[in-house]
């Protein structure tokens, strides 16, 4: 009797261990910016920067996945420019989705579904490179198989380190949308769908939060993968 239960604990141990082999173990989210008041996107761009210049430097390729259009904009104007004075830099822009006003590289624009994609970003990484590719938010994490980054990493041999946006609020979601539709995105495989999760989660987690001004921006930033990070924004004050 005693040997059939180390016998099933045993089997239980293996296939928990094969399951996170095949599957992958998802690291536990932890916080790069705390939640603060910023007075600008521009100022959000130039503090990811400083606080990740060090970790951007053994990759070629780098993803920003568009939230609030404008917002993310705002951010990714501050992280050039931050970068242009302290290196390393951003080469060549990569724009799947609409981006303009960009002074400070050259910005090339190609369909997510172009047959050239993969081809043009092929040639940025041999003439030694830094790639940024500006996209939506639900296809620039590795949370999905048929994700952008994904797709780019295997054919091109490479890693891809990726910055997703996302909003959250403090107001009570008294129909419990933002809980159903993250159930739902993620019942269906969608893209949006664990980044959806992770915006109801946080936004839960903010509310007990008394160190900011809710009726003021607020921007907090997470690590929720080897390769990936949240930003969380509530731009508007509640």
């Amino acid at each position: 009797m005693k040997n059939l239960y180390w016998w099933i604990l045993g089997a239980v141990f293996l296939v928990v261990l094969s399951l996170a082999l095949v599957f992958g173990v998802r690291p536990k989210p932890r916080g790069v910016i705390k939640p603060s008041n910023f007075e600008t996107g521009h100022i959000v761009g130039q503090t990811i920067y400083k606080q990740l210049y060090l970790r951007f430097e053994p990759f070629q390729i780098l993803l920003f996945g568009e939230g609030d259009k404008v917002f993310t904009q705002e951010v990714l104007f501050g992280f050039l420019r931050e970068s242009r004075k302290f290196g390393p830099g951003v080469d060549r822009i990569i724009a799947i989705e609409d981006l303009e006003g960009v002074e400070e590289v050259e910005v090339t624009r190609i369909s997510r579904t172009s047959s050239v994609l993969v081809e043009v970003v092929r040639q940025a990484l041999d003439a030694n490179e830094r790639v940024l590719i500006y996209g939506l938010a639900g296809d620039t994490p590795h949370f999905h198989p048929d994700n952008l980054v994904n797709y780019l990493e295997k054919k091109l041999k490479t890693k891809a380190l990726s910055f997703s946006f996302t909003n959250f609020n403090y107001v009570y979601d008294v129909n419990g949308i933002n809980e159903v539709e993250c159930r739902r995105n993620s019942k269906e495989g969608n893209q949006f769908g664990h980044l959806s999760c992770l915006a109801v989660r946080k936004s839960k987690w903010l509310k007990r939060n008394r160190k900011v001004d809710i009726n003021k921006p607020v921007v907090t930033m997470e690590r929720v993968g080897e390769l990936d990070y949240v930003i969380y924004s509530n731009k508007d004050g509640r």
